[in-house]
């Protein structure tokens, strides 16, 4: 029988990952070049309609972090019982 995965781990390993990965964005804006950064993201993928980067506000990156970690996790979550479920034998 398959290990079963726990649900939890999966979870906080999304959310945690997710979380880095804003906070990067939110250390980029903070920095001044988050503009640039878009600007390249956009152009290595073929997109034109390019966004404008808005101010950096506190409030806005610390809510941006948390609900990526909350929306990640507990779509981990989600999918590890997934596979919990269709890996039974």
């Amino acid at each position: 029988m398959k290990e079963r995965l726990n649900e939890n781990a999966v979870g906080l390993t999304f959310g945690s990952a997710a979380a880095t990965l804003h906070a990067l964005w939110v250390i980029a804006v903070g920095a001044g070049f988050g503009q640039a950064l878009a600007d390249w993201w956009h152009s290595v993928h073929f997109l034109s309609d390019m966004h404008v980067v808005s101010g950096f506000s506190l409030g806005t990156a610390v809510l941006g972090i948390l609900g990526a970690f909350v929306l990640s996790y507990v779509l981990g979550r989600f999918l590890a019982a997934l596979w919990n479920l269709f890996s039974r034998k």
